[in-house]
């Protein structure tokens, strides 16, 4: 199977309302944001950790596809960061590449709030698949042994199914796992009340607990 080519999620995608797909997009993103909250910033870019958390807090607060002002006003403090001002060239490297990416598929999240197309969501969660992946590539090219790596290796040998099929590592093949898991909830799911929901707290700290992975491996290697 294709991980970046994917009709299986393209179909997904597909079945859910705007309101369904801005849930999916948004517990993407929640699985990286253990380490867009855990990793130090460069101070050249001029991004306030307070920016930030406003727009983690008030991309949470209301998952129903509509456009958002509370969420609008904070990418806006974040765009007239030093960063994106006009003819500042930018060379991440390392986790700082890791942060840009998140940033932009939050950009790009409040961008499509009122439309939610099929497109853009497809594209933020294949930039969370990428994310996921390239942590594998961290663990691989590590010179020392990172902790958990055996229960990794244990995954991996006992994922079956269309997971195995993938032939990713196990960070991109957990992603997947934790998206199809997000996704099939969200498609279930009757009535209001998502977030208090059963199913949307487990949701919720699934996401939570593999941020708080990828950001042990990051904080533990020096080189994305």
């Amino acid at each position: 199977m294709d991980w970046f080519d994917d009709a299986q999620l393209e179909g997904e995608i597909r079945r859910m309302n705007p309101a369904q797909r801005h849930k999916a997009a948004f517990l993407a993103l929640r699985r990286l944001q253990g380490p867009l909250l855990g990793l130090p910033m460069p101070e050249e870019w001029g991004i306030r950790a307070e920016v930030v958390a406003a727009i983690l807090q008030a991309g949470s607060a209301r998952l129903d596809g509509a456009v958002d002002r509370d969420l609008h006003r904070a990418i806006e403090a974040l765009l007239s960061a030093d960063l994106f001002e006009d003819g500042n060239e930018v060379h991440p490297e390392g986790n700082e590449e890791f942060q840009l990416d998140v940033l932009s598929a939050w950009i790009s999240l409040e961008e499509s709030l009122g439309d939610m197309d099929e497109e853009t969501i497809y594209d933020i969660l294949m930039r969370v698949r990428q994310l996921a992946n390239a942590t594998d590539v961290v663990v691989d090219q590590s010179l020392s042994v990172l902790e958990g790596e055996g229960d990794h290796r244990d995954y991996i040998l006992g994922v079956g199914g269309s997971l195995s099929a993938y032939g990713l590592g196990y960070f991109g093949t957990r992603n997947i796992e934790l998206e199809q898991k997000c996704n099939s909830a969200i498609l279930s799911f009757e009535g209001d009340g998502w977030g208090g929901s059963e199913v949307g707290r487990e949701a919720l700290g699934l996401c939570d607990e593999f941020g708080q992975e990828v950001l042990s491996v990051l904080i533990r290697t020096s080189t994305f």
